[in-house]
């Protein structure tokens, strides 16, 4: 399983609660971000994003 990473520094984050609407909460020890995602697709979307951002890849066209 893959580890939830912090949106802002990229960070590994741990589960911190629910919001009142139910969602899932998370939590950055590196930055003390706390942070949730509505669409786990966006979140998905977002890591793929700093993984071609950081990562060694090239974009192909």
């Amino acid at each position: 399983m893959r580890k939830i990473r912090c949106p802002y520094c990229g960070f590994p984050c741990h589960k911190y609660g629910k919001t009142k609407a139910g969602s899932q909460r998370w939590h950055c020890e590196n930055c003390q971000t706390v942070f949730s995602c509505k669409n786990r697709s966006n979140l998905k979307d977002f890591e793929l994003f700093q993984q071609w951002l950081f990562g060694k890849n090239v974009q192909k066209e």
